[in-house]
């Protein structure tokens, strides 16, 4: 049994207690907490003390969660979303609302308009009271002046004062009328002057007659197409057309024909361009040996803006209706095509400071009268009408043809014989008799004022009249 005594005091260093508490722990660990982790550890359990050291394991702080913030401001922008849904939240700007016509305005605007139109209305009745210019027959063109009133003058009852005066008659100041006809001849019945063909017989048909005789069909047969075209007698056996029509042609396969030559007759190549294209000189003369005698043209230097032209020759697209024509390709050279003219007026003169004019008319042409002539009212050629141009975009046409003199300086180069004519065409129109139906026995002689129809001469005023017919007897009744 022991014995107790006084405690031993703790050796220097150590704080009360015991030594058995510390020893064995480096740090300066108290040896009980020491123990207690010893314990823990032999019994397999056992917590850990919570501290600074073990914050790894333990539940981050609220504000260190990511996805907290964007679920504040998704809740957010819902409850803002919700609010502005509610009707009557959204303010949208006032649409402006449409003005009420000012229907007084409108009304003074109609009038004024309906006074303008009344004042028109007004003017054009005034000017036909000053007479009324009345053709019989407008291919004549009408024979005299319009003489218009002055101012201060009015019209006599029943617009009885002429609006022209016959010719030979003096007008107001006392000279005979010398205006020309207010109506361009027309082909058909235009005759052709003397002067436009010299050296010829002259000529007793119209301008269209003329252009009949003058103006041929011409075929190209090539390697593999046939060209067609229109040519133009200028002297005895020779024809000018453009040289893009015999261009792939053999020179043994070219033919032409018209109503004059009497069929389908062979023509050789003379001479041509060098080339065909647009805007240089494009031109071929053909030997006819067949056509003696055949009619040809003259050239001009005369032409201005506005003035009336003919186009003739034939047109692949009025061809392939013509009956003839199809038994011409099929192989019967009596076959003769029927040759188109169209008339216009000259629209512009281009390019005369550069020595290669050309023609821009109204006279429609089509593949197929190139090479055709261009002439005035007399007969003479302004030009050989060679190639069109089409604004798809406006929808316009602008036909073209290359003046004549710039043909005739070709064949001057090259020594060929042709004729030019220069000075105002002058034409005539064709008179046409008329002839009137013989007069029954039974009507009575119109009496007319002046030298007409049934007027008795000096002859005939001696003789008595003539006692009218007996009527015949009735015939008995039943």
């Amino acid at each position: 049994m022991a014995t107790s005594g006084p405690p031993t005091p703790p050796p220097p260093g150590q704080p009360p207690g015991g030594a058995s508490h510390t020893q064995g722990v480096p740090g300066g660990e108290p040896a009980d907490a020491q123990q207690a982790g010893q314990q823990g550890g032999a019994h397999g359990g056992g917590t850990p003390p919570e501290g600074p050291e073990t914050g790894a394991a333990a539940a981050p702080a609220w504000y260190r969660r990511p996805w907290l913030p964007v679920l504040i401001a998704v809740l957010v922008s819902a409850v803002v979303l919700l609010v502005l849904l509610l009707p009557g939240v959204l303010l949208y700007p006032e649409q402006p609302r449409a003005e009420r016509p000012d229907l007084d305005r409108l009304i003074a605007l109609q009038r004024e308009n309906n006074r303008s139109l009344e004042e028109q209305i007004r003017v054009l009745e005034t000017a036909l009271d000053r007479g009324v210019c009345t053709i019989q027959d407008p291919r004549q063109g009408v024979p005299g002046t319009i003489v218009p009133l002055q101012p201060g003058q009015t019209p006599g009852p029943g617009r009885e004062q002429p609006a022209i005066l016959p010719e030979g008659a003096p007008g107001e100041a006392g000279t005979p009328p010398s205006d020309p006809p207010l109506l361009p001849p027309q082909p058909d019945t235009t005759q052709v002057p003397p002067e436009a063909l010299p050296d010829q017989a002259p000529f007793e048909g119209t301008l269209v007659d003329l252009l009949d005789e003058s103006t041929a069909l011409v075929i190209a047969e090539g390697e593999q197409n046939i060209g067609i075209g229109s040519g133009f007698f200028i002297a005895p056996q020779t024809l000018v057309t453009n040289y893009h029509v015999l261009e792939n042609a053999r020179p043994d396969r070219i033919f032409v024909t018209n109503q004059a030559l009497g069929g389908l007759q062979p023509a050789s190549l003379e001479v041509h361009t060098q080339g065909s294209d647009i805007g240089t000189p494009d031109y071929a003369v053909l030997a006819v040996p067949s056509a003696e005698g055949v009619r040809h043209l003259a050239f001009t230097p005369a032409v201005s803006r506005l003035q009336g032209v003919v186009a003739a020759g034939y047109p692949t697209i009025i061809l392939e209706a013509d009956l003839n024509y199809r038994a011409l390709i099929n192989g019967d050279a009596s076959a003769i095509p029927s040759m188109a003219v169209t008339q216009g007026v000259v629209t512009v003169v281009q390019n005369e400071d550069q020595r290669f004019p050309i023609v821009a008319h109204t006279a429609s042409i089509s593949p197929g009268n190139s090479g055709g002539p261009l002439v005035d009212a007399c007969g003479r050629v302004v030009g050989i009408n060679t190639f069109g141009r089409i604004d798809q975009a406006q929808a316009s046409r602008i036909n073209y043809a290359i003046a004549a003199v710039n043909l005739a300086r070709f064949l001057e180069t090259n020594g060929i014989s042709h004729q030019v004519v220069a000075g105002a065409c002058v034409s005539q129109p064709v008179e046409v008799a008329v002839t009137e139906p013989p007069q029954s026995p039974d009507e009575p002689a119109d009496a007319e004022d002046g030298a007409g129809a049934g007027e008795p001469g000096p002859a005939d005023a001696a003789s008595p009249p003539e006692a009218p017919p007996a009527e015949p007897d009735p015939a008995p009744q039943p």
